[in-house]
Parts: C-alpha cells; sequence; structure tokens
C-alpha cells in the first residue's frame, strides 16, 4: 500500500490550482504552445484549453499571455499574475510529499 494525496486552492469552491494544472501551465510556457503541452501532459488540446478555461474563471484573471518571439512565432507566457500565484503554490506545497510519506510510515509503520 502507498499513501496518495492531492492539494489545491480554491476561489468560490472552484479550483484555482493544483499540481496537474500548475504542471499544464509550465508546459504551455516550456513548449510554447498549448498542443505542446497537451501532449506533454497526456491530454487532448481540447482538454487542455478546458483547463486552462477553468483555471482562469476560478483565479478571475488571464493566466497565459501570446507573445510574439524574435522568429515572429507566437509563444505562450505566464502572465505575471500567475507566475506570481504558481511561485506561491510551489512554495506552499513544496515538502508535502515527504511529509505525507513520513506520516504514513509513522500510521502504519512501513
Amino acid at each position: 500500500m502507498n499513501a496518495r494525496y492531492n492539494v489545491w486552492i480554491e476561489n468560490k469552491k472552484s479550483v484555482v490550482l493544483s499540481k496537474w494544472r500548475l504542471d499544464l501551465l509550465q508546459a504551455a510556457e516550456q513548449g510554447g504552445t498549448l498542443a505542446k503541452a497537451a501532449h506533454k501532459m497526456g491530454v487532448s488540446e481540447s482538454t487542455a484549453r478546458k483547463k486552462i478555461r477553468e483555471i482562469q474563471a476560478a483565479a478571475g484573471f488571464e493566466v497565459l499571455e501570446a507573445r510574439t518571439a524574435a522568429d515572429g512565432r507566437k509563444t505562450l507566457r505566464l502572465t505575471p499574475r500567475d507566475r506570481k500565484l504558481a511561485d506561491q503554490f510551489s512554495r506552499f506545497s513544496a515538502g508535502l510529499d515527504e511529509e505525507i510519506a513520513q506520516r504514513y510510515r509513522a500510521a502504519f509503520g512501513k
């Protein structure tokens, strides 16, 4: 047996960020497109787009912006507001894996 958990932050009972959603946003920024982000996350582009819309609706602001690269291609970037939120979520969730593992070992002796 293994311990599993999921942590997220909400706004008015709607999920804003979770580890998966944060990974999606970071994949969009790293890959530059939603299609590349969806591929990396193993979901369809329409699912990725839906999740981005859900994040934006729950957060109340745009989380990605399109920028034109030097070669003329458009790429996605986190907005400054979302970058701050992503950093805050990362700090909040840092160390939870180990904390959960320690609690599991203490409770189950493994």
